[in-house]
């Protein structure tokens, strides 16, 4: 069975130049694994829990896709943040409501 942990590194390294760590946070010096499964969670430290966005903050944001149910999806430092009654395109400020493990949910300011 494979190791099913995170990858380590930061938003501009490559896929060589992170860190394996397994599910028991040791490091894994000879990953093999699927460059292509990176992810907000591969981008932060396996110990922490901090996200680029707080919940009642404001950013401003840039539209870039659409979500299955129609919700406008933004990113902030790569964590994705989901907009009711936005779409592609759009430039709006938003603030965090929800914040969950792997992504945000936002309403558009007034």
């Amino acid at each position: 069975m494979k190791d099913q942990g995170i990858i380590e590194g930061t938003e501009s390294a490559s896929f060589n130049d992170c860190l394996h760590i397994n599910k028991g946070g040791n490091q894994v010096d000879n990953y093999q694994g699927d460059p292509h499964k990176f992810s907000y969670q591969s981008r932060v430290s396996a110990n922490s829990n901090s996200k680029p966005v707080e919940e009642g903050k404001e950013y401003e944001v840039d539209v870039k896709e659409l979500s299955r149910r129609g919700e406008g999806i933004a990113r902030i430092e790569g964590f994705v943040v989901f907009i009711p009654k936005t779409k592609v395109g759009d430039h709006v400020k938003v603030k965090i409501s929800k914040i969950s493990e792997r992504f945000a949910s936002a309403e558009v300011a007034q």
